[in-house]
């Protein structure tokens, strides 16, 4: 419960929760990419189910493109989510921090079980 300790914590959560705009942007065109791949597949075997090839495979095969197609979607999203901003989190994370140990100060019979309980769950 070191106040150094429990801050070099929220540094490091707020870094892994925002990643750099580099990364993002690798991320953003990496899925586009394999998006706009799956949209090629899903074009040709609408050409092959036009054409008549085998139906139940064909139907498959853009079933299984379709779910892809709507997974990147969803990644391409949440790579351009906006970032969190690491100050914002950083105070928010210390608010909640000074309320959980005023509360704990302050009905220290209840809090004893919560803490046991804390300690037991960070052992190896």
């Amino acid at each position: 419960m070191r106040q150094e300790i429990i801050e070099a914590a929220i540094d490091r959560a707020a870094v892994r929760l925002n990643p750099s705009t580099e990364l993002a942007q690798a991320t953003s065109l990496r899925v586009r990419r394999e998006l706009d791949a799956v949209e090629g597949e899903l074009e040709r075997l609408t050409a092959a189910i036009a054409s008549g090839g085998d139906l139940p495979a064909l139907l498959r095969a853009v079933q299984e493109r379709e779910e892809r197609r709507r997974r990147l979607r969803a990644e391409l999203a949440s790579a351009n989510r906006p970032g969190l901003d690491p100050a914002a989190l950083k105070a928010n994370l210390k608010a909640r921090l000074a309320d959980w140990r005023g509360l704990l100060t302050r009905h220290i019979p209840q809090a004893r079980p919560y803490l046991s309980r804390s300690h037991r769950l960070l052992e190896p």
